[in-house]
């Protein structure tokens, strides 16, 4: 690791940077808005809760975001969760269409 975006005392710009290029064991936080709100959210296939909803622990890559509601068509979507992020992920979810039949 090294530093960027603070200054020593010359002056020179640093912060912290990860140069090991593993990701591997970082966990990451995914925030989940919809509209309506009270939706059931899922990430990976697991039932998380529902929004909005904080997502915590998850590891650095893409994960599979589903949100469904009753009367609501689901939403689904892929989200790449990048390290020293939290993701946000904010949804509308659309009204279904009834079918209607007549005899």
């Amino acid at each position: 690791m090294f530093l960027v975006g603070c200054q020593n005392q010359a002056g020179e710009a640093y912060k912290v940077v990860n140069t090991s290029g593993n990701t591997t064991n970082q966990t990451e936080n995914l925030y989940v808005a919809s509209n309506p709100t009270g939706a059931n959210l899922y990430v990976d296939n697991a039932l998380k809760g529902t929004t909005p909803k904080t997502v915590t622990g998850l590891s650095v890559g893409n994960h599979a975001v589903k949100v469904t509601k009753s009367g609501y068509n689901n939403y689904t979507s892929t989200k790449y969760i990048y390290a020293g992020q939290t993701a946000t992920l904010n949804v509308t979810l659309t009204k279904t269409i009834g079918v209607l039949s007549t005899k």
